[in-house]
């Protein structure tokens, strides 16, 4: 996919407003989801955001930066369908042109990337079940047309104990499970069929 990072609008992170509990459900997200070397690094920039803040920086900059470590594509959608944040990589992953995310509009987003997809209407009724049901975790597969394999992970943003909005983690796995196949699947395959009652 081409890279949108040279025409990407600014974020809509909002400065110092962006608070602390966001950062830990990321932290969650990415450990829990998709992999702690993802987790490690948002734990580093929560660790070390205190002393950051007392020298001049704003908790939206920690925030910005360390989800733009993370190795996954980060999106954080509000209650109201609303982008709060989202990464670079969310963008690389998914070819969002700036114009779609000026927006800021999940639906529209939807619009778009369900396109890629070689079973839309199965992605969407995962999007529209968490919804219906914002305390829910979920994690899943999706099938690109043109052969990528994402992982999809997502859990609901808390605040006080409140679901205030979602956060989604997507990860290209396709080299893995490309080899997955090829050391796994295909060898295991050939076995079947050349002694299909496993007594060879």
């Amino acid at each position: 996919l081409p890279s949108t990072s040279a025409a990407l609008p600014p974020r809509p992170i909002k400065g110092d407003t962006v608070d602390l509990a966001v950062i830990n459900v990321l932290a969650q997200a990415a450990s829990e989801g998709v992999g702690a070397d993802a987790g490690k690094a948002i734990a580093l920039g929560v660790g070390g955001g205190l002393g950051a803040v007392g020298a001049g920086i704003g908790i939206g900059q920690i925030f910005a930066a360390v989800i733009e470590a993370t190795t996954d594509g980060i999106l954080v959608v509000n209650n109201e369908g609303s982008l709060e944040t989202y990464n670079q990589r969310f963008v690389d992953l998914w070819g969002i042109p700036p114009a779609l995310l000026q927006t800021r509009d999940d639906k529209t987003l939807l619009d778009h990337v369900v396109q890629q997809l070689a079973d839309p209407e199965q992605f969407m009724k995962k999007v529209v079940d968490l919804y219906a049901h914002p305390q829910q975790t979920s994690r899943d597969t999706l099938v690109f047309k043109d052969g990528r394999i994402f992982e999809r992970y997502s859990r609901p943003q808390l605040l006080d104990n409140q679901v205030v909005g979602r956060v989604w983690s997507f990860r290209d796995i396709t080299e893995q499970e490309e080899l997955d196949w090829k050391c796994i699947g295909w060898p295991f395959m050939m076995t079947s069929l050349h002694c299909p009652t496993g007594a060879c």
